[in-house]
C-alpha cells in the first residue's frame, strides 16, 4: 500500500518526533489538537493535527522498534482516509560523532544509516542508506542502543556524523510509502567529549532541557523547512 504525492487539497505534511516534550512548542504555536487513533495496545504512537487537517504531528516514542510498530499503521490509516502526504518531516535530538559540531545547534540531515545491535560487539550496518530530499546536510546513524560514552562513539564516528534512535526507520517507511522526507536534528550531547555525563545522567539533562530544544527545532523548521513543503 502506497501513499501518492499529489498536490491536491487533501495533501498534508506529517511531522514526526520521538517525544512529546520535543514537540511541545509545535503543538502550542501551531494550535494542534489530539487525534484519536484505534491502534493496538502495544503501539505507543500519538497523533495531533491542526484544524484544517493540513498538518499532522506524530509522537512515536524512542527507538526503531517503536517507529516500526506505529508508523506503518499511521501511514496506512492516512492512506485509507484518502489523505495524501506530500512530505514527512522528522525533527528531534541527536548526539555528535564528529568534532566541530556544536551543541544546541540544528543540522539538516542528508542521509540516514542504521547500526544494528551493540556497537561494542562490532559494527553491523544495514546495507540500505536513505537520502532526504534536501540538497545539503550531514549523515545520521540510527542505532538500537543509546550511545552513552566515548568508547561507543569512537566506534561509530567513522560511519556517521551524528547518532539518533529513529531516523533510519522513519526514512525506511517513507521510502516504502513513496513519500519524500527531510530531517533536522539539534545536537543535545557530545559523547566524544571527555566530560560527557554518561548513562542516565545525560538522559536526565536532555529531559530537563526539552522545552529549549523544542524551541530551537521550531525556529529551524520555520526558517528552513517551510520552503520544502511549498515545493512538493
Amino acid at each position: 500500500m502506497f501513499v501518492q504525492n499529489n498536490n491536491d487539497q487533501n495533501s498534508v505534511t506529517l511531522l514526526i518526533f520521538a517525544y512529546q516534550k520535543e514537540a511541545q512548542v509545535f503543538i502550542e504555536k501551531l494550535k494542534l489538537s489530539s487525534h484519536k487513533l484505534n491502534l493496538p495496545a502495544r503501539c505507543n504512537l500519538k497523533l495531533f493535527k491542526n484544524q484544517e487537517e493540513s498538518l499532522f504531528l506524530a509522537i512515536t516514542e524512542e527507538g526503531v522498534l517503536n517507529v516500526t510498530s506505529g508508523l506503518p499503521l499511521l501511514l496506512s490509516y492516512l492512506s485509507e482516509q484518502k489523505i495524501s502526504l506530500k512530505i514527512i518531516v522528522n525533527l528531534g535530538l541527536a548526539g555528535s560523532l564528529k568534532s566541530g559540531l556544536i551543541k544546541n545547534q540544528c543540522y539538516e540531515i542528508s542521509h540516514a544509516l542504521y547500526q544494528r545491535g551493540d556497537p561494542e560487539k562490532g559494527l553491523d550496518l544495514e546495507f540500505h542508506t536513505y537520502q532526504s530530499m534536501g540538497p545539503r546536510g550531514i549523515s545520521c546513524l540510527t542505532t538500537d542502543h543509546r550511545i552513552n560514552n566515548k568508547g561507543q562513539a569512537e566506534i561509530l564516528r567513522t560511519v556517521g556524523d551524528i547518532v539518533d534512535r529513529e531516523l533510519w526507520a522513519i526514512a525506511h517507511f517513507a521510502h516504502l510509502f513513496n513519500i519524500p522526507w527531510i530531517c533536522a536534528k539539534v545536537i543535545s550531547d557530545l559523547p566524544l567529549d571527555s566530560g560527557h555525563p554518561e548513562s542516565l545522567n545525560i538522559c536526565q539533562v536532555v529531559k530537563e532541557e526539552a522545552l529549549k530544544y523544542s524551541q530551537i527545532l521550531f525556529d529551524y523548521y520555520c526558517q528552513n523547512f517551510i520552503q520544502y513543503q511549498a515545493q512538493t
